[in-house]
């Protein structure tokens, strides 16, 4: 619902009186922050000229819920005519709630000690990291109150921001599957590969854990884990001659049969 207001002929809109403050033209002559009006071009007192000074003061005024600085900073004549003292500009981008800082505290805590776990496996071993592990890991290091409200994408961000070009964070093809991160040399095929690997091993893993803790049912995909681990285990037990090779037909499957154990 816009409203409006006619002060000595200037009619300045609001998008919402509820959470807006309606800026006539002489309150242009003072400054944003503190208030104090001059009604002349006071030398203290500065225009906003850049868009990052915009971003800056708008970020702020979100940050701090502060509803009035946002609006006139949204507000269609801000640019023109916004004027502010340096020190209150400097003190408002300063002013940040005690619970953002120690959000923000926390983060850089815990992305140092992110990034050295996986510093030397990505860069230097040129490992694949699927995004939602590596998600699994910050929210690890984080105290609980603030775990669950960090998302995949701050991170990728984050670690985009520190690595720059150095890494890659591919997509990958088909709903809900987690994004790869890895070093940008090597090819988009290696780290699918190895992304892929580290996935296989992890379910493996999980396998395993569910095994050690299930007393009484075992399902069907767990007792072919357990074979495979038999099997595995007993290939590498095999003292095999490097020198000899089998001929096709020995690997034949009535010959093989007959190799095999009886059950």
């Amino acid at each position: 619902m816009e409203t409006e207001e006619n002060i000595d002929g200037a009619c300045i809109i609001s998008p919402d009186a509820s959470t807006s403050r309606i800026t006539t033209r002489s309150e242009w002559y003072s400054c944003i922050f503190c208030k104090n009006k001059t009604y002349k071009k006071d030398a203290k007192l500065h225009k906003v000229e850049s868009e990052d000074r915009i971003k800056n003061i708008l970020e702020a005024a979100r940050i701090n819920s502060d509803h009035e600085i946002e609006s006139t900073v949204l507000h269609e004549n801000f640019t023109e005519n916004a004027l502010y003292h340096s020190a209150c500009i400097t003190k408002y981008l300063l002013k940040t709630p005690q619970k953002v800082k120690a959000e923000s505290s926390y983060h850089d805590t815990a992305f140092v000690k992110l990034i050295s776990e996986i510093n030397s496996d990505l860069m230097v071993k040129h490992e694949s990291f699927m995004m939602s592990i590596l998600l699994e890991k910050f929210r690890f290091l984080l105290p609980q109150d603030y775990a669950d409200k960090y998302t995949t994408y701050k991170l990728q961000n984050r670690l985009m921001s520190y690595y720059g070009d150095s890494i890659v964070i591919q997509p990958q093809q088909g709903q809900g599957k987690s994004n790869i991160m890895f070093s940008s040399s090597i090819s988009i095929g290696d780290a699918i590969k190895a992304a892929s690997q580290l996935k296989s091993e992890l379910k493996i893993a999980q396998l395993d854990l569910e095994i050690g803790s299930s007393k009484n049912t075992t399902s069907e995909e767990q007792i072919l884990h357990t074979a495979a681990n038999i099997l595995r285990r007993d290939i590498h037990s095999l003292d095999l001659n490097n020198d000899y090779y089998p001929t096709p037909s020995e690997c034949s499957l009535p010959l093989s049969i007959q190799s095999m154990p009886p059950t």
